[in-house]
């Protein structure tokens, strides 16, 4: 994914491959770059809506370190997750998952501000006022 940063099938397919691995591998996913990796993907693509799906899917799957909270804020994950979900309205899916990785990452203190801060509330909100029997 670091070697070609400009393809969008293979920034998909990294994203598939990475989702698919994380079950067993999670550390090592966020210890070999993979977790800047996929965020760095969803930053070059924010119009890809396909693509900030599957990377969405496979942050949600990083979740379950808390290690991994840390890495996915510092990369700039927090911003990522706020503006697919503020460009993609009416994706059920991504407002779910977008909703479910804020929430965990906002279980350590020093990422409850940055989610405020970088329009989370604005986006969870959004996100419940377009899909109200989902929420």
């Amino acid at each position: 994914m670091t070697n070609f940063p400009n393809d969008t099938q293979l920034q998909s397919d990294g994203c598939i491959a990475l989702c698919r691995l994380s079950s067993l591998n999670q550390r090592l996913i966020a210890t070999a770059g993979g977790i800047s990796a996929m965020v760095s993907a969803l930053t070059k693509f924010p119009q890809e809506e396909a693509l900030q799906s599957l990377g969405f899917e496979a942050l949600k799957l990083m979740l379950c370190f808390y290690e991994n909270h840390l890495i996915i804020a510092d990369v700039g994950g927090v911003a990522v997750i706020v503006a697919a979900m503020l460009n993609f309205p009416k994706n059920l899916g991504l407002q779910l998952d977008g909703c479910y990785i804020l929430r965990g990452l906002s279980y350590l203190s020093q990422n409850k501000q940055l989610i405020v801060d970088m329009g989370g509330i604005e986006a969870i909100v959004a996100g419940m006022t377009n899909f109200p029997n989902h929420f």
